[in-house]
């Protein structure tokens, strides 16, 4: 259970969206053998997505514990999925 930061400036919350769906299905389409996991014999990705625009008012460590939260709730949900909030 690694856990990756893929920051893109300047991309929308629909952007990072169709990124992070395209990254999910590439990993998936791979197949790539993942037998000593308890949960799936071939390697998936599960990602949280969130967006935030810059400022002076904007607590990033608060950002990341959002984002982190959207990671654990695909997990949750099944795993090899994304979830936005």
């Amino acid at each position: 259970g690694e856990e990756f930061v893929l920051i893109m400036p300047d991309t929308d919350a629909n952007a990072a969206l169709l990124v992070a769906e395209r990254l999910r299905s590439l990993i998936l389409q791979d197949r790539v053998a993942h037998e000593d996991s308890p949960v799936e014999q071939i390697l998936t990705i599960s990602l949280g997505v969130g967006t935030i625009v810059p400022s002076r008012n904007a607590c990033s460590a608060a950002f990341l514990e959002t984002v982190d939260q959207q990671l654990y709730r695909a997990k949750r949900n099944g795993r090899n999925q994304v979830a936005a909030g």
